[in-house]
């Protein structure tokens, strides 16, 4: 099992999507070491951003038996393509597979109109993707997301900055009826 430094804990801001889960990771000593197992897949989960206020993120993960083991966490702003293949390339993983949000099939126009799936197939061959079908509902996603959570741990360190991201996932407060909405 990972390890699990002796220090305080933090909570997730109050209206945080995850807040629960969060302090439930934090409260059963998931988020920890969580080490890379060279003799298994390690998987991406990606979601796209554009510009430099809008990040590109990447989660590495590695599913151990019954254990969803979130190992690294990879956000950058304002770069193409070609630069998170290449950070992928140098990590030294080994890849299973890359699943991609549902706009990774959309079309860009460039010199030929290509999609993000077509332009990381082409940088990554042999490499496997799935593209996530939209979610219709964002309350049900944000449900089927909570329900994995039981059997998640995370890298107190590679994951620090997605952790944070989970933990300011915010609601909006509504004012009117002191409550947060959903």
């Amino acid at each position: 099992n990972p390890s699990y430094p002796d220090e305080a804990f933090q909570a997730a801001l109050q209206g945080a999507y995850y807040e629960k889960e969060m302090l439930w990771l934090r409260q059963n000593r998931r988020i920890a070491n969580v080490p890379w197992d060279p003799r298994l897949p390690v998987n991406t989960f990606w979601d796209f951003g554009i510009s430099k206020n809008n990040e590109t993120t990447i989660w590495f993960h590695q599913r151990n038996g019954l254990q969803d083991l979130f190992i690294e966490y990879y956000e950058e702003g304002g770069e193409g393509l070609t630069h998170f293949v290449n950070y992928l390339l140098g990590t030294g993983y080994t890849f299973g597979t890359h699943y991609l949000p549902h706009d990774a099939e959309s079309r860009m126009q460039a010199e030929e109109a290509e999609s993000r799936l077509d332009i990381l197939e082409r940088l990554l061959k042999g490499h496997r993707f799935e593209v996530v079908p939209r979610v219709k509902d964002v309350n049900n996603g944000i449900e089927l997301t909570r329900e994995r959570f039981p059997t998640v741990w995370m890298d107190k360190e590679k994951c620090a900055r997605g952790i944070a991201a989970l933990d300011s996932y915010v609601r909006t407060f509504n004012k009117a009826r002191n409550t947060f909405t959903a």
